[in-house]
Order: C-alpha cells, then sequence, then structure tokens
C-alpha cells in the first residue's frame, strides 16, 4: 500500500477485521437440516456433512463458556490463600476462552479458531509447568505455599 490517504478497500478491510468476532450475533443462513439417517426430502446427504448450529444451540455454548469463565474469576476472588486454586481458576478462564474460539469456528466455517484454541492451550500448558516448578521449589525451600507469603519470593 502507498503511503498516502487510505482507500475505501483499506476501511472495509478494518471493519471487517473488528467486525469478526462478533460476527456470531448475526444472523446467516444454513442449509436446511437433515434427518440423521442420511437422507432428506432432497436426496441423500453427502458424506462428511453435519447439521448446523442454530441459534439456540449457540446462546447455549456461548453461555456455558460464560459459566465456566465467571467460575473462574470466582475462585480468583473468593480465593486469595491457595495458589494451586488460584491457577486452576485461571485454566477454567483460558479453557473457556477455548470454548468461544471453537464455537466461533463451527460457525463461520472458518480454521482460525481452532488455530487460536491450540495457541492458547500451548501458552495454558507452559504456564501451568512454570507455575507448578516455582510452586515446588518455593514449597521446598520455605515449606508453605501459602500466598501471604511469596513476598519472600523478591529477595
Amino acid at each position: 500500500m502507498p503511503a498516502g490517504k487510505p482507500t475505501w478497500q483499506d476501511y472495509a478491510t478494518w471493519l471487517g477485521a473488528f467486525l469478526v468476532p462478533f460476527s456470531f450475533f448475526f444472523p446467516r443462513p444454513h442449509p436446511p437440516a437433515t434427518p440423521s439417517h442420511g437422507y432428506s426430502r432432497e436426496g441423500p446427504t453427502p458424506p462428511g456433512s453435519s447439521l448446523p448450529l442454530t441459534r439456540t444451540m449457540t446462546q447455549h455454548y456461548l453461555t456455558l463458556a460464560l459459566v465456566l469463565f465467571l467460575i473462574g474469576i470466582l475462585g480468583i476472588v473468593v480465593n486469595r490463600k491457595n495458589l494451586i486454586i488460584l491457577l486452576m481458576s485461571i485454566e477454567l478462564m483460558l479453557l473457556s476462552l477455548n470454548f468461544c474460539f471453537i464455537i466461533s469456528t463451527v460457525l463461520l466455517d472458518d480454521i482460525m479458531g481452532q488455530v487460536f484454541a491450540l495457541y492458547v492451550l500451548v501458552v495454558a500448558a507452559a504456564e501451568s509447568a512454570i507455575g507448578l516448578s516455582i510452586l515446588v521449589a518455593y514449597y521446598r525451600v520455605r515449606g508453605t505455599i501459602s500466598v501471604q507469603y511469596l513476598n519472600l519470593l523478591r529477595g
């Protein structure tokens, strides 16, 4: 793109990139649902095709993801003493984020949500491994993993 005033195509691209995470809120035409036996009024169902997600199913899945995220926040807010439960709450919040990515992948027929979910899983695994190794080393030195004594790690 030459240095200068952006064109209307640039603005449309930027707007589209901004609206992609919110696009599952907007209706989209789906093919008609077929029975599970593989035959519909139009003829046999092609192999590999599946039933589309309906708006009600999507709302249920997003509600489940929201409930998981809120349970994770509740675990962080309520429990301030046990580091293992804090790490588990963070993992639960990352799980709900992955769930939202997978839902958007199914709704948009795009693989990018699965790629993002894989990246989040890798980050969560690294966070768990590093966090638990720090906790084990701290427990060996201090004899406790209480949150109130973590400021002793500084020096």
